[in-house]
């Protein structure tokens, strides 16, 4: 029996079950299992690693005047852009919208991080092709184990610092122990793999 189509069809519910569709990046719950292995390991080792959330600044007006089509076209760039600027033992994520999330790997702490984000601005921000676009981003940055014990509270924190980073004029980072970043914290929802 040929059980081709079988395979085929299994293969295709794992990438629905943890590939964004529109980049093909990881989703959320492949993202979440990523950054709970890390802390496993890391606890194990005595280790650390970031976690990094992206944000693009001024998103919302390339869908409003040049359509769906074309942010859709954004994010995939952006994907791309993002997976050339960062290593083979991070992962990258879209969270949804224009929210991505850069777990890196290794054993790595503030200046790593600091190094990464330094490429991904770089990468991210050079023009596009289309219409004459040029992207800002803001970047949180949490680190494990000093900003969060876990997964959950370790995206919060890096969300916060993104806000930060958003609220001093955005097309920057923040780390999570920054001033402010705590607060916000409180303010937003609690992030969820679902």
């Amino acid at each position: 029996t040929d059980v081709t189509p079988w395979m085929r069809s299994q293969a295709r519910l794992r990438r629905l079950a943890f590939e964004d569709p529109l980049t093909g990046l990881a989703n959320r719950a492949l993202l979440h299992d990523r950054i709970e292995q890390a802390v496993a390991v890391a606890r194990r080792n005595g280790g650390t690693f970031g976690v990094l959330l992206i944000d693009l600044d001024r998103f919302k007006p390339i869908n409003d005047l040049h359509g769906h089509a074309t942010g859709d076209a954004v994010l995939c760039e952006t994907a791309r852009r993002l997976q050339a600027a960062t290593r083979t033992v991070d992962t990258v994520a879209r969270l949804g919208g224009d929210e991505f999330v850069v777990l890196l790997g290794g054993d790595g702490g503030h200046d790593e991080a600091q190094l990464v984000v330094e490429r991904i601005t770089k990468a991210v921000t050079a023009p596009l092709e289309m219409y004459g676009l040029r992207l800002g981003i803001s970047i949180g940055i949490a680190l494990y184990p000093d900003d969060a014990p876990d997964a959950d509270q370790l995206l919060a924190r890096a969300d916060g610092a993104m806000y930060d980073a958003k609220e001093r004029g955005g097309n920057c980072h923040a780390f999570a122990h920054s001033a402010g970043a705590d607060e916000r914290v409180g303010k937003r929802l609690t992030w969820s793999p679902q």
